[in-house]
C-alpha cells in the first residue's frame, strides 16, 4: 500500500546482543512477529 511505513522493535531483549525476535508494525495497523530474524512471520490480530 502506498504510504505504508514499517517500524520494528526488539522483543525478549536481555542486555548485550540483540536476539532474533522482532515485532514489526505498520502505520496502517498491520502487526507481525518474527522469531527467526525475518525468515518467517506470524501475523498478530
Amino acid at each position: 500500500a502506498g504510504g505504508r511505513v514499517w517500524r520494528e522493535a526488539d522483543i525478549n531483549y536481555q542486555c548485550g546482543r540483540r536476539g532474533a525476535d522482532r515485532l514489526l508494525y505498520s502505520s496502517d495497523g498491520l502487526i507481525f512477529v518474527t522469531r527467526d530474524h525475518y525468515k518467517n512471520f506470524i501475523r498478530v490480530e
